[in-house]
């Protein structure tokens, strides 16, 4: 597991970022009763690791992906807060989750973004059942602390993403039938298709929050302040 070169952490949490009709989905200050776990990529025969501490008000992800044998590619590292109860977010279906944090390894090109909700459709049996979405380091400084905001609007989410990439503009290798997934169109990113969308009725129950290091080889290590939903 990597040491962290973030040698010195704040006592306590940055300030907030300043948002306007908002939810806080995770926080690592007491105020939360999310339950958070780790699963990584040995549960299909990879040797990718992860721990997810709290410390100093923060969330630390931090571990190594690596080669799965059998795939010859890059495997995954999964933290997931769970909500009891399920959230219901379908107000937030044209905003953004904004993710406050900070990263000793910003290059890292694999971090990820998902939730997970009741009805969610499962494309594939080694992907889907979530939205997920790509985000990367740098963001927006956050005054008066050394966070940064990474804004990713729900329009850069999926529920067609590859167990093999955990993106939405990739087709699968034989071992997952060559099947070909699908962006929302509000992404940028083809092929696409607004079914894939997570519209409001797939926000009535979520049921979790996720940060993903998945893809992409190598050392991670991300602290995370707080994650929160915006319009």
């Amino acid at each position: 597991m990597m040491l962290s070169i973030l040698t010195t952490m704040a006592a306590v949490s940055a300030p907030a970022a300043t948002f306007g009709t908002s939810e806080v989905l995770a926080a690592f200050d007491g105020s939360s009763t999310t339950k958070w776990t780790v699963t990584n990529d040995p549960v299909m025969g990879g040797r990718s690791e992860s721990t997810f501490t709290v410390s100093n008000a923060t969330g630390v992800f931090d571990g190594i992906n690596k080669i799965v044998p059998s795939l010859s590619a890059p495997g995954f590292c999964n933290a997931q807060g769970r909500f009891s109860p399920a959230k219901d977010l379908s107000a937030y279906a044209s905003g953004s989750i904004v993710i406050v944090a900070r990263s000793s390894t910003p290059d890292y090109t694999g971090f990820k973004v998902a939730f997970g909700g009741r009805g969610v459709p499962k494309t594939s049996i080694f992907g889907g059942g979530s939205f997920k979405a790509n985000f990367a380091f740098p963001g927006t400084p956050v005054a008066g602390g050394p966070f940064e905001a990474v804004t990713v609007p729900l329009g850069d989410f999926s529920y067609d993403w590859s167990g093999f990439t955990g993106r939405c503009d990739t087709k699968d290798p034989a071992r997952g039938l060559n099947q070909q997934h699908y962006c929302c169109p509000a992404s940028g990113l083809t092929p696409s298709k607004p079914e894939v969308c997570p519209t409001p009725k797939y926000l009535e129950e979520v049921t979790d929050i996720e940060i993903w290091a998945e893809g992409v080889n190598g050392t991670f290590h991300i602290e995370i302040d707080s994650i929160t939903i915006k319009v």
